[in-house]
């Protein structure tokens, strides 16, 4: 198999990119810890600030980046349509829910759940933003909704932590 330099570049990118980000938090071993109840503005500003943050890392990661880096290596060839899709949608997902293993088995199953409801919640907001602007421009809005559908999804569950 002959790859020119613009794809072995790509590949490249996705090895590093892939063992920095993405391999780390599947093999993570440590059991979860709820951290603490913070108390006073500051502290809550700084928990909700950690909330969206990382709400911003997982979909950027798993619901941008990953599916639109492997899409790029299939470029427009239609016999590979089925790995493809298998490719660039599913390994996101699963991906993403083993990120989640250091929470139990029961976790890794809901966040493969809130992964596939997050994509797909991610390409109609796009498509729905992609008929009144760019492209490039409905792929950010689609990004900054589902970002904050996912800091709210983990503010709840930090709440009902919290309360429980």
């Amino acid at each position: 198999m002959h790859f020119d330099k613009k794809t072995l570049r790509f590949l490249f990118e996705f090895i590093f990119i892939f063992i920095i980000f993405v391999l780390p938090p599947m093999l993570n071993n440590r059991a979860f810890t709820s951290p603490p109840q913070p108390e006073g503005v500051f502290y809550i500003l700084l928990f909700i600030s950690k909330i969206v943050f990382f709400a911003a890392y997982e979909e950027i990661l798993y619901r941008i980046y990953l599916p639109y880096r492997i899409k790029s290596f299939y470029g427009k060839n239609p016999q590979a349509f089925k790995s493809y899709i298998t490719a660039s949608e599913i390994l996101p997902i699963i991906f993403f829910a083993l990120a989640h293993r250091y929470l139990g088995l029961f976790n890794v199953l809901y966040a493969m759940a809130a992964g596939i409801i997050f994509r797909i919640l991610y390409i109609l907001i796009q498509k729905k933003f992609g008929t009144k602007c760019s492209i490039a421009r409905a792929g950010i809005k689609a990004a900054l909704c589902i970002i904050l559908l996912h800091a709210v999804h983990n503010g709840i569950i930090y709440l009902l932590i919290f309360k429980g």
